[in-house]
């Protein structure tokens, strides 16, 4: 069964920001940090680990505190944040070769968001009850000191829905091992779209045990519900 043991609900003028992780806090594979780095912007990172085997020596509480340090001195500059995020994952979590990160910066005055998606994590928007990917953005390798990133501004407007998933949300199965992937999510999110409920996580809840049931296998995700009211 799919609960949400960690959740929390972040508000900033009109913007609302809610964070479910299906992981117990013991697992450290999905994790965030949100931080206000001016006045009126929050910065927020989305690590995912897909590394099926962690090494005895990870700890998850460790590269998030790293990063979350980084943040404090380099959010304002997100291409510089990832950069030097890169050097300490290479430096110090070596072994990390299979590791998705995500960072934006929220201007919930302006209402838009600046982010840098490196690998398999997705941005999708839901406005006027259509739900899109936001296809930018690639799989990077840490460990590579010439990979790259491309930074992406999106502007918001009054009722859109900004979702950011990592990847185990996707690779859900049924009982006969059939993946939900993403164009089920897309659909069931404009499905919400029409009762405004995005961030009720009863039905996604409901919406994912019914689609997993009898299946034993269990997979870990993180989302990040944006609503701009």
């Amino acid at each position: 069964m799919y609960d949400f043991p960690l959740l929390k609900i972040y508000n900033f003028l009109e913007t609302k920001i809610t964070i479910a992780n299906s992981s117990s806090p013991e697992q450290e594979e999905n994790f965030y940090e949100l931080l206000k780095i001016d006045h009126h912007k929050v910065g927020l990172l989305i690590g995912n680990i897909h590394e099926k085997k962690i090494p005895e020596e990870f700890k998850g509480p460790l590269i998030k505190g790293a990063l979350k340090t980084l943040m404090k001195i380099h959010g304002k500059h997100s291409l510089n944040f990832m950069k030097y995020s890169q050097n300490i994952i290479s430096k110090n979590f070596s072994y990390l070769n299979n590791f998705s990160l995500f960072y934006s910066q929220i201007d919930y005055q302006e209402k838009k968001i600046d982010f840098i998606n490196a690998g398999p994590i997705y941005p999708i928007l839901v406005r006027d009850g259509v739900a899109r990917y936001l296809r930018f953005g690639h799989q990077i390798n840490f460990t590579n000191p010439q990979s790259s990133f491309k930074q992406v501004s999106v502007n918001l407007r009054s009722n859109d829905l900004l979702l950011i998933v990592t990847n185990g949300l996707l690779n859900i199965t049924d009982k006969n091992k059939a993946t939900l992937g993403l164009k089920k999510i897309l659909n069931f999110f404009e499905r919400c779209s029409k009762d405004r409920k995005f961030s009720d996580l009863s039905y996604l809840k409901n919406f994912l045990n019914s689609f997993s049931e009898s299946s034993s296998e269990k997979k870990n995700f993180l989302i990040s519900f944006l609503e701009v009211r």
